[in-house]
């Protein structure tokens, strides 16, 4: 069992008689407290039922706490309740911050942090309740919107008072009888990007719970989580038999729960217990001296240092519609995704290997300056001779005239092959011709399984090979997958090992990770874990744009806002997880 401890609390709101308030704390205390383990239990009753319930509880771990308290000390607020008052009933926290208090109250962001900092000064707790609307959700903001929650809530807590807030992070948009609990791939970038921002704020070992539509069904996989430290129930815990059953049911799934998180490094956060690594430093290149390079690997990167780039691909077996479009016509459905993103500090991977010449135009397919061409290396079933290697129109002057900044260089190849010596050898050269023009090179490493029967950890090891073998070749940047046979949205533990494998493989150059055709709920969850794990940043492709075109290759009504919103949701898990970088 994990030795991290586990919070799990439920407030009543404006629910129970003072009869059944007292009847739950009693059935707590005699239900609970010789089997609390790992837990630290709170309830927050209403405040006339404050003095009872928190005598009845007396003695127990189970705390007691306040639904708000008002920001000033005394005098004249009819109907407030301050901090002072509180604090003499015997409750140890309160909460302060709930979607329904900001909402039906018209609680700002100022008055959040006065109240906090008066229950702090009283020597309480804090339960600081963060989370988004739906509206916030759909337009990409979630992050950037509870993460300015979290900082504007902290703007009056002095140092030694920090540590005693927990946050929970509630989307507005799964609380409330009907709503739908968020799930993993939507809880957990959420709780790492607060966790960065509490350790950035000074927290030693944040704590950050997960409330909304919490019920016996989700209780399970959410205590299993790393990035969960509890959870904060409404109405599923509102008798004493529904409460107990969810705190055995959180303490049996206790037991598989990993011991790091997968944002434990410094600056996302630390584990209470398990072996501890030195932090992963920003993975960005060393910029050349002087020369259109150097500003050709400042396009690629966005502005903390990382590099976002969406890949838009144009080969039959990428391009969602049959028949495959003509080369204008592929440069045409391309331009309005790219277009899409204007305005976002972004790099664009288009593929060029269909549409050129119409591809390579820097007024219709990038809105950040940077343009990045194809050259297919190697083929995974029969290696094509050195000297075809470069396709015709494909070389690096030619690039360069038609305005590119970087070039991405595609890399399939088994370093058993006798003619790999020989190939790597052209990479060399190939790799020298774009630096020699300025152009900044991101080498993308493909190894293809030998057969079907290949185990998947003799592909992931050659693949390893490979990553090494390319990046001894100083290419700016390496596109990488996770090795073959690591889901990285499966568990942490493997997409740890995974990540520590690659840049152990890359070196100092950096890498980003090439996103899998997944839904894009689970390419956050991966980007996140990537990035939380020493990656510089990602590409994405079709999971971000496939579903947004018609039958006829164009974008749907309405696509250019849904891909401008999963860019920036994507961006924002990146950033949340990236320490700044100094340029």
């Amino acid at each position: 069992m994990s030795g991290r401890e586990f919070w799990i609390g439920t407030s009543w709101k404006m629910t129970k008689s003072v009869a059944e308030a007292e009847r739950f704390a009693a059935a707590l205390a005699a239900g609970w407290p010789g089997h609390h383990g790992p837990l630290r239990l709170f309830v927050i009753p209403p405040y006339p039922h404050l003095n009872r319930v928190a005598g009845a509880l007396r003695g127990s771990p189970v705390l007691v706490g306040a639904q708000d308290t008002s920001p000033w000390p005394d005098g004249a607020h009819t109907g407030d309740v301050s901090a002072a008052m509180i604090a003499e009933t015997g409750a140890a926290l309160v909460e302060i911050g709930h979607a329904e208090r900001r909402r039906d109250h018209h609680e700002t962001d100022d008055l959040v942090a006065a109240k906090v900092a008066a229950a702090l000064e009283h020597g309480m707790r804090v339960v600081l309740c963060v989370g988004e609307s739906q509206v916030i959700r759909d337009e990409g903001r979630a992050l950037e919107h509870v993460t300015g929650q979290v900082r504007a809530a902290f703007a009056l807590v002095r140092p030694e008072e920090r540590d005693r807030v927990l946050v929970a992070y509630e989307p507005v948009w799964a609380i409330g009888e009907g709503s739908r609990a968020a799930t993993l791939p939507e809880v957990e970038p959420v709780h790492a990007a607060v966790r960065a921002v509490l350790k950035d704020l000074g927290q030693a070992d944040p704590v950050i719970l997960y409330g909304g539509s919490v019920n016996p069904g989700n209780v399970d996989e959410l205590a299993r989580s790393a990035e969960v430290d509890g959870l904060f129930v409404g109405r599923a815990a509102w008798d004493p038999d529904g409460f107990l059953g969810l705190c055995a049911a959180a303490a049996r799934a206790l037991s598989a729960r990993p011991e790091r998180r997968w944002s434990a490094d410094q600056p996302y956060g630390t584990p209470s217990v398990g072996p501890r690594r030195a932090p992963v430093g920003p993975r960005v290149p060393g910029l050349p001296d002087a020369g259109r390079r150097r500003l050709a690997v400042q396009r690629v990167l966005d502005p903390s240092g990382r590099m976002l780039s969406l890949a838009v691909d144009h080969g039959p077996d990428a391009w969602p519609v049959a028949p495959v479009p003509d080369a204008a016509g592929l440069a045409r459905p391309k331009a309005d995704i790219v277009a899409a993103l204007r305005g976002f500090p972004s790099s664009v991977l288009v593929d060029v290997e269909y549409g050129a010449p119409a591809c390579l135009s820097r007024d219709v397919v990038t809105p950040s300056g940077l343009i990045v061409g194809l050259e297919r290396q190697t083929a995974p079933t029969a290696p094509v001779p050195a000297e075809r290697l470069l396709a015709d129109g494909r070389d690096a002057a030619t690039v360069a005239a038609a305005g590119a900044d970087a070039i991405k260089i595609m890399w399939v190849e088994d370093l058993d092959d006798a003619g790999s010596a020989d190939r790597f050898a052209l990479l060399e050269r190939v790799i020298a011709a774009f630096h020699a023009v300025g152009l900044a090179v991101m080498a993308e490493v493909l190894v293809m399984p030998r057969d079907r029967e290949e185990p998947a950890e003799s592909l992931r090891r050659r693949q390893l090979d490979v990553v090494a073998e390319v990046a001894r070749r100083a290419p700016d940047f390496l596109k990488l997958a996770f090795p073959a046979g690591v889901d990285a949205v499966a568990g942490h533990a493997a997409a740890r090992a995974a990540c520590d494998d690659l840049n152990t493989a890359a070196g100092s150059l950096p890498w980003t990770i090439l996103s899998g055709g997944q839904d894009f709920g689970a390419v956050v969850r991966q980007v996140a874990v990537a990035c939380a794990s020493g990656a510089s940043g990602f590409v994405v492709g079709r999971s971000l744009w496939a579903d947004l075109l018609d039958s006829g290759s164009a974008l749907v009504p309405g696509a250019a806002d849904v891909l401008s919103a999963r860019w920036h949701e994507l961006a924002s898990v990146t950033q949340a997880l990236a320490a700044p970088v100094k340029r």
